[in-house]
């Protein structure tokens, strides 16, 4: 079987550390194809990315997260909605960093990580029979879609009342947690006191 890609990552766990910035253009049909992986793009940096149809395609039981990094597409990023549920068995992790795509569809799972959805206004993560999908506030699919680090939500950038930085977050039952959650949180900070904070 032959693919027309730049990068084609199958059957490995990598990653990519980005340094500076770095551009993948290609005039076939994706830049982009991971299959039966789990890729990690991080470092820093930049990554721009086009092609001619689909710039990331997600294949066949592959993960791609994007950490602390920028990643900027022209068109589309994408899962395989086809085939048994291996094939359909993807996902993508965002964690503290910029994403930016003309959509985010068919996979699995979308999940950010101390990051908000900033276009479209009152986006969402939604669904239907061919999997998750980035959404506008009325749950259509959404068009150009920015994924940005959510700077109150990120245990790097969490403060409270007296300026300290936050150094662990806590569940109230106790589990250690990267960002804020949803409710009470109990915040360590750099001088040794602790706090609760509400989010809501």
């Amino acid at each position: 079987m032959a693919y027309d890609n730049t990068l084609l990552v199958s059957g490995l766990d990598i990653t990519i550390k980005l340094i500076g910035n770095s551009d993948i253009r290609v005039t076939s049909s994706e830049a982009v194809r991971l299959m039966n992986s789990k890729t990690t793009i991080t470092g820093g940096g930049t990554l721009k990315v086009n092609a001619g149809f689909t710039d990331v395609y997600l294949h066949h039981d592959a993960t791609l997260t994007i950490d602390d990094c920028t990643v900027d597409m022209d068109r589309r990023l994408e899962g395989w909605s086809l085939g048994d549920e291996k094939d359909k068995n993807n996902h993508l992790v965002v964690k503290n960093a910029t994403l930016k795509a003309t959509s985010v569809n068919k996979l699995s799972s979308i999940t950010l990580t101390a990051c908000k959805i900033q276009s479209p206004d009152g986006g969402k993560i939604d669904g239907n029979e061919f999997g998750k999908f980035v959404a506008t506030a009325d749950g259509s699919k959404a068009q150009n879609v920015v994924i940005v680090p959510d700077k109150t939500a990120s245990i790097a950038r969490a403060n409270v009342e007296n300026g300290c930085e936050a150094k662990a977050i806590y569940s109230m039952d106790g589990h250690l947690r990267s960002t804020l959650g949803k409710g009470i949180n109990i915040v360590c900070t750099s001088d040794g006191k602790t706090f609760k904070v509400l989010k809501k």
